[in-house]
């Protein structure tokens, strides 16, 4: 398999996504400033400008890259090295990327989404998995970061939900074994594939809400918050290696998606394989006990919409907080991410960590109108439809801003995202019958101010050991 590094070519950053060649290529702009730019390896076109997550410039002066009068990386004759090699410690680049969720439908657009997070200091690396807290998270008020598995990256598949609730039930068994046997592949190494096929069959009822109910903990009525119940319904998982999140060739007929084959007219080859359903009763037999696990909500939007924004406040984020450490579990939120829905899992978090507050939520603002004029510009009554929705978000979050006092200096959360890519030598095999596919596992942890949260998120639940 091969290893990943970030390195130039023809001015181009190459890194493996699972199925697809990509690249990430950079344009230099007249005031020095460096913009990150996506585009098929294999077609070179249709070019995708990242959105940028961090409020400075990346300014390329005499051969040098800086950020905030930090030098984070030099040019060499092979090409750029930005927060790598002697930069690995100084700052973290990770890119992202976010298809629309399984649960696809007006609500969301079809185009994929590129973002670039840097962050100076850098958090965790993905190897760093150790009794003790990194360098980088010593002085964190709290943080789970022992116990924490990267995700595969879940590409195309748009499965974010089933990867922070499997993250989250690792960590509980990681909670409860040595150092030496938290190893990836190993006995805690859980399958995600396994908790998107198997909580269909453990789902009571359609969206239906009942968060009110604290005594049905085996069944899903809302799968908002309830998914986790899974393993509580089959009193087990399965283990990665047994049944892994993988590439496949699938096709979808009439909406339903089937097992193809090569070169089949209609197939296509990617994550997107995982949601068909291959659990069989000889595959059940090789489940393995987990502790039986409950969930405490903390936030519940009101109307149950996983895009809503606006609706947290300062007393949600200090609840997420006091949850997280009471419970000594992760937490699991539900955010607006530029107009997609997302599930990460928040597994710590530094009230003193300097923050650029709402560099991450003013971005999302800009990509929202940019997307809302470009629909309004379509004169398609589902596409003003939509736009009429992205500009209320918006609205929300600009006078959520005012109502709580604008953005924060300092506090952030350290958050185990499953669609971000960075540097790093940990590789994962999607396919084992095949080569080629291999690729970077996520970013094991990335940075998120509160403001993030608070003014984006809108379900917020911690998961723990019952």
């Amino acid at each position: 398999m091969k290893s990943f590094a970030i390195f130039i070519l023809c001015l181009s950053f190459y890194y493996s996504l699972p199925a697809i060649a990509s690249a990430i290529t950079y344009k230099q702009q007249v005031d020095g400033e460096i913009i990150f730019v996506h585009s098929d390896k294999n077609q070179n076109q249709n070019q995708s400008q990242f959105i940028k997550e961090y409020s400075g410039k990346i300014i390329l002066k005499n051969n040098k890259f800086y950020y905030q009068t930090t030098q984070i990386g030099h040019l060499t004759p092979l090409g750029p090295v930005i927060c790598q090699s002697i930069y690995s410690k100084i700052c973290t680049l990770s890119f992202g990327k976010k298809n629309h969720n399984y649960d696809h439908n007006y609500n969301e657009s079809s185009n994929t989404i590129y973002s670039v997070a840097l962050t100076l200091t850098p958090t965790l690396t993905n190897e760093n998995i150790n009794d003790n807290k990194s360098q980088n998270t010593k002085n964190a008020d709290f943080t789970l970061e022992p116990y924490i598995f990267a995700s595969p990256n879940q590409d195309e598949a748009g499965s974010c939900l089933f990867m922070a609730l499997t993250g989250a039930m690792e960590i509980i068994l990681n909670k409860e074994i040595t150092q030496e046997q938290r190893i990836y592949e190993g006995m805690s190494d859980l399958s995600e594939r396994y908790l998107m096929n198997a909580s269909d069959l453990a789902s009571a009822s359609n969206n239906t809400n009942t968060n009110n109910d604290t005594n049905n903990d085996e069944k899903i009525y809302n799968w908002r918050t309830d998914t986790i119940y899974t393993y509580n319904y089959f009193s087990g998982a399965l283990l990665n290696r047994d049944f892994r999140y993988t590439t496949g060739w699938y096709k979808e007929i009439d909406g339903e998606l089937m097992v193809a084959k090569k070169g089949e007219e209609g197939a296509t080859y990617g994550t997107y394989y995982n949601w068909i359903n291959g659990i069989t009763d000889e595959l059940m037999k090789k489940k393995i006990p987990v502790p039986k696990v409950a969930r405490e909500l903390i936030f519940v939007d009101t109307n149950n919409d996983q895009w809503n924004t606006g609706v947290m406040t300062d007393a949600t984020i200090k609840r997420i907080k006091e949850r997280l450490t009471a419970r000594n579990s992760p937490t699991l939120i539900i955010y607006n991410h530029y107009g997609y829905w997302h599930a990460v899992l928040i597994v710590g978090y530094d009230d003193e960590k300097v923050t650029e507050g709402c560099s991450f939520v003013f971005s999302w603002r800009k990509a929202m109108l940019k997307e809302a004029d470009e629909l309004i510009a379509t004169n398609d009554p589902k596409k003003l439809e939509r736009a009429n929705r992205l500009k209320n978000y918006v609205n929300q979050v600009n006078k959520s801003i005012e109502q709580n006092g604008g953005c924060s200096t300092k506090g952030v959360f350290y958050v185990r995202d499953s669609i971000y890519t960075g540097p790093t030598n940990l590789m994962y095999d999607y396919d084992l019958s095949n080569q080629g596919e291999e690729a970077p596992y996520s970013t094991r942890i990335i940075e998120r101010s509160y403001d993030w949260a608070k003014y984006l998120g809108n379900h917020a639940y911690v998961v723990y050991k019952k």
